[in-house]
């Protein structure tokens, strides 16, 4: 396991040559940090300016890399998140801390969590199975309870943290990991996500919009953990929740 200049990483914001990025981890191998909502994770056109870029340039900046290394291995997300959800970024800054990041998301030897806030009152813990279709021609995924040709299946645990007045802060445990997988499976569930314009309750979100001046779903992906294997000590990774996120509870309290 590699750990040399890690600690003194934590929390630390990096600004220089216009890279403004939060770091939560460092070491010689992988580069945690946190997206900030309207940031894309990677670049959709080319004149985009994501987080991946930025941490290309930070890795460049830092003697982390060379342009002529660059060549051989380019820095990279390992993981991916929404424009508009904020919270952690993996990134391996090594080849073979790329490589091992690749390879223990597919299986699943990371746990990630994310924060919410949806409406209505779940009093329970939920943890579901069901299946889901992206139709990608419309960014819109669907979500079945049965078994269904085209659909891929699907596991979710939500645990309640706070309910008041019908809204629910809700952490959320990724199990599998689908593209939209959460603020669909909310809504299928009946707990759309606040500001979710895709998948949320267009009433209620023109209202709480209007009243927040929310631009963006509320969702935050807030705590990773890295099991201990052959090349990983144990690694957990915080970003706390969004000052947004406690201010609209209060407020709706």
């Amino acid at each position: 396991a590699k750990f040399r200049n890690a600690a003194d990483c934590f929390g630390r914001e990096v600004q220089k040559n216009n890279i403004h990025l939060k770091i939560l981890y460092q070491n010689d191998d992988i580069l945690v940090v946190h997206k900030p909502v309207g940031v894309l994770s990677q670049k959709a056109k080319q004149d985009d300016y994501s987080i991946n870029e930025q941490i290309v340039d930070y890795c460049l900046a830092n003697n982390i890399v060379t342009k002529q290394t660059l060549l051989a291995f380019r820095p990279s997300v390992c993981n991916r998140l929404d424009r508009n959800t904020s919270g952690i970024i993996l990134a391996g800054i090594s080849m073979a801390g790329s490589q091992h990041l690749s390879c223990i998301l597919k299986s699943r030897n990371v746990d990630k969590y994310y924060y919410t806030i949806v409406n209505g009152n779940l009093n329970q813990s939920i943890h579901d199975i069901a299946y889901i279709s992206k139709d990608k021609s419309k960014n819109m995924s669907k979500v079945t309870k049965t078994k269904t040709d085209g659909f891929t299946k699907i596991e979710t645990y939500f645990e309640p943290l706070q309910t008041i007045n019908n809204y629910t802060l809700i952490k959320v445990k990724l199990i599998t990991g689908k593209s939209h997988q959460i603020r669909a499976h909310l809504s299928y569930l009946g707990y759309p996500i606040i500001g979710d314009q895709r998948y949320g309750d267009d009433r209620i979100n023109k209202r709480l919009c209007k009243e927040f001046k929310l631009k963006n779903q509320l969702l935050h992906a807030g705590l990773i953990i890295i099991h201990k294997d052959d090349f990983f000590e144990e690694i957990r990774i915080n970003d706390p929740i969004p000052a947004q996120f406690i201010k609209i509870m209060n407020i709706i309290k």
